[in-house]
């Protein structure tokens, strides 16, 4: 795909806007917890979507997306960075790509006053898809934790009861994952575990509940 010319703008200065990126991330309170990123982490990652944008508006797909920040939710995760301040960091990416946009690019004929719209409207729809993976990937990262955690709270019993049945539900959900995430109507999800004395796990079964299968 040709680049349109306003994408061409913005890739011809995406070192300009990552500075000032980098800048904003370094100085705003709602991003305290970033200030310890490194400059050539923050600078990689910011440079990579500017330099490139019209290959992440146009040509990656919904799989590279996800690759790429459900990675940065997932390291922000393990760093203890508060998901609210992960988010809030791609808020300021968007915000300063659209304030160059206003200031800067100014149309010179109907044809790049149509490709600006068009642009404008691939970055919302771009970076709706980016917040939701890093969200996800965040998210995936607490629940990992917490559950090693929860299983690491008695180490010396790995072989109680307690830890067997976590195991268990633990597995059967990660089994299951696709089917649940996909369920828009999921209400409740039910597990019964079976045991063999002393405690040692027979089965697991999960019954998952949607509102239409409500009265059947």
């Amino acid at each position: 795909m040709e680049l349109p010319w306003l994408m061409s703008q913005i890739e011809t200065h995406a070192e300009q806007l990552t500075d000032r990126v980098i800048q904003a991330i370094r100085t705003n309170p709602r991003t305290q917890f970033l200030r310890g990123l490194s400059e050539e982490e923050l600078r990689k990652r910011i440079f990579d979507l500017f330099r490139h944008l019209g290959r992440w508006l146009s040509e990656k797909g919904e799989e590279e997306i996800e690759a790429a920040y459900g990675e940065i939710g997932q390291r922000r995760c393990s760093e203890g960075v508060p998901l609210s301040q992960v988010v809030y960091a791609l808020n300021l990416v968007k915000q300063h790509l659209w304030e160059y946009i206003e200031k800067h690019v100014i149309p010179t004929s109907e044809g790049n006053l149509y490709q600006e719209e068009m642009i404008v409207t691939m970055m919302g729809r771009f970076f709706d898809r980016a917040v939701y993976h890093t969200v996800r990937g965040y998210e995936e990262t607490l629940a990992k934790e917490a559950a090693e955690r929860f299983l690491a709270v008695a180490p010396s019993e790995s072989g109680s009861a307690t830890a067997g049945i976590a195991r268990a539900i633990l597995g059967e959900l990660d089994a299951r994952r696709g089917v649940l995430d996909s369920d828009m109507r999921l209400r409740s999800v039910t597990f019964t575990v079976k045991l063999d004395p002393p405690g040692t796990v027979r089965s697991v079964t999960l019954q998952q509940e949607s509102h239409s299968e409500r009265g059947r």
